[in-house]
């Protein structure tokens, strides 16, 4: 993931190994203060860093217990919870670090439940059995005026991947005829109709 910070000056140039990490445009000028530079103007970057592979983590810590410093009770984290539990195949359950005095009613305790089918997911949130649920895009027409429907824009990119060591796709021809032939109005309507316009790419 690398690539995904190439925007700030020189990271690119230090991941390939041609320059020093103190070129890259990151300073660390207090305790709470992370100063970035970037190669060039890019209104999207605040957006970048929603994503997870930005967030910061103790580097001591991981040094110090390389294999166990996500377990509960050792994994630090920035916001208001703490690891409490984990089960890898059933749920992750986080607790809150202290009371809010702002907001005494605030959420005390959240329970991810690890639930690999979309559609599971979908008739237990359906059964009051969930509170939070993303939407699989076959159902998206379904609950697009739904007032518990939640729209959440995210930067993302969604692709068709083709194996290329096989025919027919091994054949440039075909794969750009294929290109040309999507209809991608028609895709949106089916997959993402209550969702934003596709990218013309």
């Amino acid at each position: 993931y690398a690539y995904y910070l190439y925007d700030i000056k020189n990271a690119r140039c230090f991941n390939e190994g041609h320059c020093p990490s103190s070129a890259v445009g990151i300073r660390v000028p207090g305790p709470r203060i992370l100063e970035v530079t970037l190669a060039h103007p890019m209104r999207t970057f605040p957006a970048l860093l929603t994503n997870a592979i930005t967030d910061p983590v103790r580097l001591d810590l991981i040094s110090k217990d390389p294999d166990h410093w996500t377990d509960p009770g050792r994994l630090v984290g920035n916001g208001p919870f703490s690891l409490s539990a984990w089960n890898h195949d059933a749920y992750l359950e986080l607790v809150r670090k202290a009371p809010d005095p702002r907001h005494p009613r605030a959420i005390s305790r959240i329970v991810f439940l690890v639930i690999p089918e979309p559609v599971t997911q979908l008739t237990l949130f359906e059964q009051h059995r969930l509170d939070i649920e993303g939407i699989p895009s076959f159902y998206i027409s379904k609950y697009a005026k739904s007032p518990m429907l939640r729209r959440i824009p995210q930067l993302s990119t969604l692709y068709y991947s083709m194996n290329l060591a096989r025919p027919p796709f091994d054949n440039i021809h075909v794969r750009r005829a294929f290109a040309l032939a999507v209809d991608r109005a028609r895709l949106e309507r089916i997959f993402l109709s209550a969702l934003p316009s596709l990218a013309s790419f």
